[in-house]
């Protein structure tokens, strides 16, 4: 049995996946020193996205059917997951935004847009699944 490529359309159709993309964005972004105007060279921020990242991961890993518990199903809904870390990551790093901003920075609020777009897809796929 032959299977079928996986097409762009699949890839943006499935939150699971665009929150894998998102954490794997949000990780290379945290790996990347900070440099904020209040507190100058920042490497906290960048342990906080990696723990974030990984509870992205995790909810993905659910979502996707890799990890099959229905209590981490309960704990990590892939809908709340990505809307609050999606948040969390996009606002943190505008206000961690100067005119100095390293491109971890960047890439850290780009992984906070690619997480609400997951979050977009996943209401849009539990709004279908109601009708």
């Amino acid at each position: 049995m032959v299977k079928k490529p996986i097409s762009i359309a699949d890839i943006l159709n499935s939150p699971g996946i665009i929150l894998d993309i998102a954490a794997l964005l949000l990780i290379i972004g945290a790996i990347a020193p900070w440099y904020s105007g209040v507190s100058g060279w920042d490497i906290g921020g960048g342990k906080l996205t990696i723990f974030i990242a990984l509870i992205m991961l995790s909810s993905a890993a659910v979502s996707l059917g890799y990890i099959r518990s229905p209590t981490l199903e309960l704990v990590f809904p892939i809908l709340s997951v990505s809307v609050v870390t999606g948040f969390v990551v996009f606002f943190g790093g505008l206000t961690s935004l100067t005119g100095q901003a390293s491109w971890g920075l960047y890439l850290t609020i780009l992984a906070g847009l690619v997480t609400l777009f997951a979050a977009y897809q996943a209401f849009i796929q539990r709004t279908r699944a109601k009708l």
